[in-house]
C-alpha cells in the first residue's frame, strides 16, 4: 500500500463510506460499481434509441431518399403547430427519453449529481445529433423532436436527482451492493414511491390533448360503436353486460405498487395500519380520474378510485397480517414462511398477468384461423411493428411491458436469494431474465388462440428485460425477514440487534 493510500482518512458522508485524499474525495467501491452498472444500462439504452431512431420503415419512398440532405433539417420548425398528431409524437418522445435521463442520473455519484452541470443538456445534444443523421438517411428531421426529446431526458434526470438527493435513495443499495441498514432501506422505499407516483401522474397527462370545453365533457358520456364511453358515472357499468376483466385488472395493477410501498413504509417505521395505504390509493385514483376529465383521449371512471381504495385495504391487510404473525418473539418471518410467501406472491402475480393477456376469454377454435394468424398476423422480428408505426400506443407498449414483468423478476430474485443454497447474484439475474422471457413467450403463444390477440416476439423480449430490471432492483438477499417490525422488546430481539450492529 503506497503512502498516499495510507494517508487516506475514512469518513462517513451522506451515509456512504468515502475516502479523502490529498487530491480530493474518492468514491467507495460500491458507488463505483453501481455507477458502472448504470453506465452499462445507459449504453444499452443508447443502442436501443439508435435502432429506434435510424430504423428505416417500408413506407419511406425512394423519392424521400433523393431529397435527403441538409435541406431537410428541421423542415417543420417554421410550420409547427400544436395539432393532434404532433401531440402524439411529443408524447412518444417524452416516454422514450425519460428512461435515458433517469439512468444517466443514477450512473452519477451523489457528489456529481448535486452539481450536474452539462449533464442536464446531454439529452438535447443527443437529440440534435439524431435529427441531423435522420435528415441524411431519408427520415424526417423536426425541431419539435429536439425539444420533446430533451424535455423527456430532463424530466427523467430530474426525477432521479430528486429521489437521490432529497429522498436519500442509494443506487448502490438498490443493486444490493451495500446494505446501508434499516434507515437506508426506508429511504430507498420512500424514494421508489415518489418515482412511481411521478411517472404515473406524467403518464396520465399524455398525450397532452388538454381541453376545458364543456362540449368535450358531454361528448365523453357517449361511447362510439363498441367502445366504452370516456366518462363513466355508473359504478356498475362494467358488470351489466359482462365483466370488463382486462380493463379492471389493468386499473388494479396501477394501484398495487403504491399500496405495497405505502404499507411497507408504515411497517418500516414501526407503525401498523391499513387505512393510510388505502387513502393513498384513493387519492391517486381521484387525481388521475379528475385529470382524465380534461384529457380528450382520457377515460374517467367513477369506479377507479373505489377500486384503488379496496386495493390499498387488501394489500395493507395482508402485509400487516404477516407482520403480526411474526410476533414479539421473532424478529421476522421464518425461512419457510418467507419461502412460501414469495412463491405464492409470484404465482398470484403470474396468474394476474395471464388473466390480463387472455381476456376477454374468447378463444379461436378453428385450426385454419390459427394457422392464418400465425403466418400472416404474427411478428417474429423484434420491434419491427413498433418502429414502422409512429403511434403513442407503440411507445406505451414498449414502456408498459417491462413495468408489468419487473415485479415478477423481483419476486423471483427474492425467492432465489432466500434459498438455503442461494445461487450467486449473476446466476439469479440470468435465471430471472430467462424466466421472464419464457413466461412472456408462453403468454404470447397462448394469445394465438384468443380472438383479437396476436403473437409478437417483442413482448416476450420486453418481458425478459422487465424481469431482469426487477431482479436488479431487488436486494441481494431477501429483506422480508428483517423488514417486518417485531412487536415487543424481548432479550432475543436486543441480542439480534447487537449482532447486527
Amino acid at each position: 500500500m503506497n503512502t498516499r493510500r495510507k494517508a487516506g482518512i475514512a469518513e462517513w458522508h451522506t451515509g456512504l463510506l468515502v475516502y479523502s485524499y490529498s487530491n480530493g474525495p474518492m468514491q467507495s467501491p460500491p458507488i463505483k460499481l453501481a455507477s458502472r452498472y448504470f453506465g452499462s444500462l445507459v449504453l444499452c439504452y443508447l443502442v436501443f434509441l439508435a435502432f429506434a431512431s435510424f430504423y428505416l420503415p417500408d413506407f419511406i419512398s425512394p423519392r424521400r431518399f433523393a431529397r435527403a440532405g441538409p435541406g431537410e433539417l428541421f423542415f417543420l420548425a417554421d410550420e409547427f403547430r400544436l395539432r393532434w398528431w404532433n401531440l402524439r409524437d411529443i408524447s412518444i418522445n417524452l416516454l422514450l427519453y425519460m428512461p435515458l435521463g433517469f439512468l444517466v442520473a443514477l450512473s452519477l455519484a451523489p457528489a456529481r449529481l448535486s452539481r450536474p452541470g452539462l449533464h442536464w443538456g446531454w439529452g438535447f445534444l443527443l437529440s440534435v445529433g439524431v435529427e441531423v443523421v435522420q435528415a441524411f438517411i431519408g427520415r424526417f428531421s423536426d425541431a419539435t423532436d429536439v425539444v420533446s426529446n430533451g424535455t423527456g431526458y430532463v424530466l427523467g434526470f430530474a426525477i432521479a436527482r430528486i429521489a437521490v438527493l432529497h429522498f436519500g435513495v442509494s443506487p448502490a443499495a438498490l443493486l444490493g451492493l451495500e446494505s446501508g441498514g434499516q434507515e437506508q432501506h426506508l429511504k430507498n422505499v420512500t424514494g421508489l414511491r415518489f418515482i412511481y407516483l411521478t411517472v404515473v401522474l406524467i403518464a396520465v397527462l399524455l398525450p397532452l390533448d388538454i381541453s376545458f370545453s364543456l362540449s368535450q365533457l358531454a361528448a365523453k358520456l357517449h361511447g362510439t360503436g363498441y367502445r366504452m364511453p370516456r366518462l363513466i358515472v355508473d359504478p356498475l357499468f362494467h358488470f351489466r353486460n359482462g365483466v370488463h376483466t382486462q380493463y379492471l385488472m389493468l386499473q388494479l395493477l396501477v394501484f398495487l405498487p403504491l399500496a405495497f410501498l405505502s404499507a411497507y413504509i408504515l411497517l418500516l417505521r414501526r407503525r401498523v395500519g391499513i387505512l393510510q395505504p388505502a387513502i393513498h390509493c384513493l387519492l391517486l385514483g381521484l387525481v388521475t380520474e379528475a385529470s382524465n376529465l380534461f384529457i380528450r383521449s382520457g377515460r374517467s371512471d367513477i369506479l377507479v378510485p373505489v377500486l384503488g381504495f379496496l386495493t390499498g385495504l387488501g394489500v395493507a391487510s395482508v402485509m400487516v397480517g404477516f407482520a403480526r404473525r411474526a410476533g414479539p418473539d421473532k424478529v421476522g418471518l421464518s425461512a419457510a414462511e418467507r419461502h412460501w410467501l414469495l412463491l405464492g406472491a409470484g404465482l398470484l402475480y403470474g396468474l394476474l398477468l395471464l388473466a390480463i393477456a387472455l381476456s376477454p376469454f374468447e378463444f379461436e377454435l378453428s385450426l385454419r384461423a390459427l394457422r392464418y394468424k400465425l403466418l400472416n398476423n404474427s411478428n417474429f422480428l423484434p420491434f419491427r411493428l413498433h418502429f414502422t408505426t409512429s403511434s403513442l400506443e407503440s411507445a406505451v407498449d414498449i414502456v408498459r411491458e417491462p413495468i408489468l414483468y419487473a415485479p415478477l423478476g423481483g419476486l423471483l430474485a427474492l425467492w432465489l436469494g432466500g434459498l438455503t443454497r442461494a445461487p450467486s447474484r449473476r446466476t439469479i439475474l440470468v435465471l430471472a431474465t430467462v424466466a421472464g422471457f419464457g413466461f412472456a413467450g408462453g403468454v404470447e403463444a397462448l394469445q394465438l388462440g384468443v380472438v383479437g390477440r396476436y403473437v409478437d416476439i417483442t413482448d416476450a423480449l420486453l418481458g425478459g428485460i422487465g424481469s431482469l430490471g426487477g431482479a436488479i432492483l431487488s436486494p441481494g438477499r431477501s429483506p422480508v425477514c428483517r423488514s417486518f417490525p417485531s412487536y415487543g422488546t424481548n432479550k432475543s430481539h436486543h441480542r439480534f440487534r447487537e449482532r447486527e450492529r
